[in-house]
C-alpha cells in the first residue's frame, strides 16, 4: 500500500516535470515576442522626433526666405519711393538803371539744377518798352539794335546769383544774352540779380529760369 502511495508521488512529480518543461519554451517565446514588440517600438519613437525635427528645419528655411524676400522688397520700395524732382519755370522782367542792379527770388531744393536764360537790350534814354523786348529775344537777334527805333541798342549785362547764406555762386561776363546752369548746394531762398555796370545805358531785361529742366 505505501508503495503505492509513493508511485503516485513520483508520478505526479513526473507529470509536473513534465509539464513545466512544457511551460518553458512557451514561455521562451513569449519573451522573444515582446522584446520584439518593445525594439519596434522604440524604433517607432525614434523615427519621430526625426521627422518632427526635419519639418522644423524645412519651416525655418522657408521663414529665411521669407526674410530675405522682405527685406529686398522693403529696399525696392524704399528706392522707388524716393520722389522725382519737379520741374517749374518763372519769368521776369526788369529795367535796369545805369550803374544800378534788380533781383528776382527763387526758392529751390540741394541737388536742384536751376536754369537761366536772359537777354538785355540797352537803352541810352528813358525807360524800356518790355514788348520791344519780347520781340527782341522772339527773333533771338544778337544785331546792333538798331532796327529796334532810336535810342535802342545792344545790352550789356552781368548775371549774379547768391545762394540762401547770401554767398555769390555765380558771377558771369557782361553780355547782351546767356543761357547759365547752375547746381544748387543748399535748399532755400536764392537770388538772381542782374548788374548794370554802365554809367549811362539802361537796360531793358527779359530773364527765364527752369529749376529742373527736362532736357538738357
Amino acid at each position: 500500500m505505501k508503495r503505492i502511495v509513493r508511485q503516485n508521488k513520483i508520478a505526479k512529480q513526473l507529470l509536473s516535470s513534465t509539464k513545466l518543461v512544457r511551460i518553458i519554451p512557451a514561455l521562451l517565446l513569449s519573451m522573444i515576442l515582446s522584446i520584439s514588440i518593445v525594439a519596434c517600438g522604440g524604433g517607432s519613437d525614434d523615427t519621430e522626433p526625426t521627422a518632427s525635427s526635419s519639418s522644423t528645419a524645412i519651416q525655418t528655411t522657408s521663414d529665411s526666405n521669407g526674410s530675405t524676400a522682405s527685406s529686398q522688397a522693403a529696399k525696392g520700395a524704399s528706392a522707388s519711393d524716393e520722389p522725382a524732382r519737379e520741374t517749374s519755370v518763372g519769368t521776369a522782367e526788369f529795367f535796369v538803371s545805369a550803374g544800378e542792379f534788380e533781383n528776382t527770388e527763387i526758392e529751390v531744393n540741394a541737388g536742384d539744377l536751376v536754369r537761366i536764360r536772359f537777354q538785355a537790350v540797352g537803352r541810352s534814354q528813358g525807360e524800356g518798352d518790355p514788348s520791344v523786348l519780347a520781340a527782341f529775344w522772339a527773333d533771338e537777334s544778337e544785331g546792333s539794335g538798331a532796327n529796334l527805333g532810336g535810342g535802342v541798342g545792344e545790352g550789356e549785362i552781368t548775371l549774379v546769383v547768391l545762394d540762401t547764406l547770401s554767398d555769390t555762386i555765380y558771377s558771369g561776363d557782361t553780355v547782351a544774352a546767356d543761357t547759365v546752369d547752375i547746381d544748387i548746394e543748399l535748399s532755400g531762398i536764392h537770388i538772381i540779380s542782374f548788374v548794370n555796370m554802365h554809367i549811362y545805358k539802361a537796360n531793358d531785361v527779359l530773364v527765364e529760369w527752369t529749376i529742373n529742366p527736362t532736357s538738357q
